[in-house]
Formats: structure tokens, C-alpha cells, sequence
């Protein structure tokens, strides 16, 4: 059983709802992208979702993740295939597409391993599905943490304070990290 998902063979309800809050809160703002607001109520609603809801999504995500030192093998390879693997495939689909009509209105600027290296990285704009990529290098980070602090409570919480802060500095900076990963580690 997959023990960062079952907590005693039963689903955490409370958790999936906050899931599908955040979730919600994603799909509400794509959903407003490009509109005017400021100023409104609808903006001030915007304006509040934007400020947790990134961070409520890859807290929920993160709730439920297991530090046991065994398996980091198989847990690793679930991760490849449940978050990198549609983080390519949607790179690939979309970057396709994208880069047709780019080649098509500029042929001369083509860079194929450019493209693939863009999307690898996540340093593209037209990829929505980034926080896979983010939420892969995360988990990449905590078993890596968990690892080299072999399950010492106060060690973890010293270094996830470590990386509060410096993910804090590091959003200010900009463009440090692909995405938001500064912001969100």
C-alpha cells in the first residue's frame, strides 16, 4: 500500500477535500487569467487565492510523505512515473504544437535541442503542466533529506526551515529556479 497516500489502509477524506480545494483554486484562476479584475470583488477574491494556493497544493501533496529509509528505489521510480512521465508527454504534445506555429512564422529560429532542453528544465512558457516537474524535484529533495538525516525529527525540521528561508530569498531574486520550485520548496 502506498503510504504516501493510505495512512492505515483508509483514505484521509479531509485531506482529499483540501486537495480538491486547492485544485479548484488553480483551475479558477487559469480560468481568470487575462481578465481584468483589479479593483473588483472578483479581484480581491484573485488576489486572496493567489496568495495560499500554490502553497496549500504542494502541502497536500507533501502531507502524506512517508521518510521511511527503505524502498527509495521504487518510491523514485513512481515518482518518474506519475509526474515525469505526463510532465514530458504534455512537454512534448504542447511544445509540438507551439513550436509549429512558431516555425511555421519563423522557420529560421528552430532549435530542436533547445526545445528539449527547455522542457527538461522548465524553462518554457507555454508548459502548464510545471508543478510536476516541481513537485518531482521536491520529493527528489525530501528523499534526499530523509536519507541523509535518517528520520532525526528535529534535523528535519531544522533543515526544512533552512529551506523556508532560502526558498523564501530565493523567490525574491527571480528566475533562480524553474518555475516557482524557490518559491515552493
Amino acid at each position: 500500500m502506498d503510504a504516501e497516500l493510505m495512512i492505515n489502509k483508509s483514505r484521509l477524506r479531509w485531506l482529499d477535500a483540501l486537495k480538491g480545494f486547492a485544485i479548484l483554486t488553480v483551475v479558477y484562476l487559469h480560468v481568470h487569467n487575462g481578465y481584468e479584475y483589479e479593483g473588483t470583488f472578483d479581484g480581491e477574491i484573485v488576489k486572496w487565492i493567489t496568495s495560499f494556493h500554490m502553497a496549500l497544493f504542494f502541502a497536500t501533496a507533501g502531507f502524506c510523505f512517508n521518510y521511511e529509509i527503505s524502498n527509495y528505489k521504487q518510491k523514485i521510480q513512481r515518482k518518474l512515473k506519475s509526474l515525469m512521465a505526463p510532465y514530458l508527454v504534455w512537454g512534448v504534445i504542447i511544445g509540438f504544437f507551439v513550436e509549429n506555429i512558431r516555425v511555421i512564422v519563423h522557420p529560421q529560429n528552430f532549435d530542436v535541442r533547445g526545445e528539449i532542453f527547455s522542457i527538461i528544465t522548465g524553462k518554457t512558457s507555454y508548459l502548464a503542466c510545471w508543478f510536476l516537474l516541481v513537485l518531482f524535484l521536491v520529493y527528489m529533495l525530501e528523499y534526499l533529506i530523509s536519507i541523509f538525516y535518517n528520520g532525526k525529527d528535529l534535523a528535519l525540521a531544522g533543515v526544512h526551515a533552512l529551506c523556508l528561508v532560502i526558498g523564501y530569498f530565493m523567490n525574491d531574486i527571480g528566475g533562480v529556479l524553474p518555475h516557482t520550485l524557490s518559491a515552493n520548496i
